[in-house]
């Protein structure tokens, strides 16, 4: 008994919560794609982390603009990323400590550019265009399929597991969409067409119904005779 307690707090101590939320996200993200880039709350989403982030990336900007060679602007960019990485490393948790301490700013900060950042996506930034929408989909199935390769700690296990997930998609999801759509109570309303004669009938009833309609209206005392005729090109007809 106290060799199967053993084993199970083993299993429980080996399984890592915090990649498997990662990997969870990961699918998510790749099998939803196009959902979530059609989703309004994703721009909203994304761009409330852009205007949070906003200050850093002006700096890097101003400084990527002041250094006058793409070798040294390189290099910045290297150092600087190792640096950081070194930095969050060895003062991550004490940096955290100290901006936890400080919440009540950052708080408002978070909410005053979240405002911001939502109102210019509002305003400018929502895509309507259906290949822009797409890219955004694309892109983020690369964050997915990144995300589900990091999660996995054997780069063998990683690969054969994203394979599957792509093959899933696409061949397995497909399948389940058509015989969703066969069935009989998933199954749409089909539009009844008109025949030639039942067409043209209507057609002529839709003509007389809306000459009726504006001969109603140019009786009525809403009608002005004067701003109609002058938009005319020709008067006669």
């Amino acid at each position: 008994m106290q060799f199967l307690s053993t084993a199970n707090l083993l299993i429980i101590s080996v399984v890592d919560f915090g990649l498997l939320t990662s990997l969870f996200v990961g699918i998510v993200l790749f099998c939803f794609a196009t959902a979530i880039s059609r989703s309004k709350f994703t721009y909203y989403i994304l761009c409330s982390i852009v205007g949070f982030l906003l200050p850093l990336i002006l700096l890097l900007f101003f400084i990527f603009r002041r250094l006058p060679l793409k070798t040294a602007t390189a290099a910045f960019y290297v150092g600087g990323t190792g640096t950081f990485l070194y930095f969050l490393h060895s003062w991550g948790l004490p940096t955290l400590q100290l901006l936890l301490s400080y919440s009540n700013f950052i708080i408002a900060y978070l909410i005053v550019m979240s405002a911001l950042s939502c109102a210019v996506v509002y305003r400018y930034l929502i895509p309507v265009h259906p290949k822009t929408v797409q890219l955004v989909g694309h892109f983020f199935s690369i964050v997915g399929i990144f995300v589900m390769f990091m999660s996995c700690q054997e780069v063998i296990f990683g690969s054969v597991f994203v394979v599957f997930v792509i093959f899933a998609k696409y061949m397995f999801m497909k399948k389940v969409h058509l015989l969703n759509q066969q069935l009989l109570w998933n199954r749409p309303t089909p539009i009844p067409f008109l025949s030639e004669s039942e067409y043209i009938n209507q057609g002529r009833t839709e003509t007389a119904r809306n000459l009726e309609n504006l001969r109603a209206f140019a009786r009525s005392p809403d009608f002005d005779t004067w701003n109609i005729l002058g938009r005319l090109e020709h008067i006669e007809r």
